[in-house]
């Protein structure tokens, strides 16, 4: 998982990319709601990893296995 800050409107948006062997599957993005970059990373986290949960269940075991999605800290 890679974590980032844009600017949104007039607040500040996190997001963080889900990637399996280099290529992007999800962008996740949080607007609001978290008041620093500790809060935004756990709560980004914990999406991701809900995420890829409910990918690998959509895949199957037999991809799943192939080529696992991972959440790495940066």
């Amino acid at each position: 998982m890679e974590m980032g800050v844009d600017g949104f409107g007039e607040g500040v948006a996190y997001f963080a990319d889900v990637k399996r062997n280099g290529q992007e599957m999800c962008r996740i993005t949080l607007a609001g709601g978290v008041s620093n970059d500790i809060e935004a990373r756990k709560a980004l986290k914990a999406k991701a990893r809900i995420w890829i949960d409910e990918f690998q269940r959509r895949e199957g075991p037999a991809a799943a296995a192939d080529q696992p999605l991972v959440l790495r800290e940066p």
